[in-house]
């Protein structure tokens, strides 16, 4: 017994639990993706890439990343990570970003978790801010 109220499905994990002393509701940690086609992250003094889900369903990523290689060479589009299974949308999302000289690129977030990177700068892009909800 501890000073918690917790939350669990028919097989005994925690699916929320909210600490009765502290005052906080648990979220997940972060979680780093691995980077494809030569994405790295920017530096160590911004934030490196990654993405959690909250106890509503909705998805938030952050980072700022950089490099990146087109898919092929006719392309402008360049996967930068996917999404495990519970953690994508039902269908495409796209987001607007910042990249390199404050320009404005694309993010869209594929239903196979792919999320990829449209007409941007390799200088760098930012991931920071984005969010969608999982499709369950």
């Amino acid at each position: 017994m501890d000073d918690r109220l917790y939350i669990r499905d028919k097989g005994g994990d925690i699916k929320f639990y909210f600490d009765t002393n502290k005052g906080v509701i648990r979220q997940d940690n972060w979680q780093a993706p691995s980077l494809k086609n030569s994405w790295v992250n920017y530096s160590n003094s911004w934030n490196k890439a990654g993405f959690f889900k909250d106890r509503q369903g909705i998805v938030h990523l952050k980072g700022l990343v950089k490099g990146g290689n087109p898919n092929s060479s006719s392309s402008k589009l360049s996967t930068i990570f996917q999404l495990p299974a519970g953690y994508r949308p039902l269908t495409r999302e796209l987001m607007l970003v910042i990249t390199n000289n404050y320009q404005v690129a694309r993010v869209d977030i594929y239903s196979n978790g792919n999320v990829i990177a449209n007409r941007y700068s390799n200088g760098w892009l930012s991931l920071d801010g984005v969010s969608f909800r999982a499709h369950r």
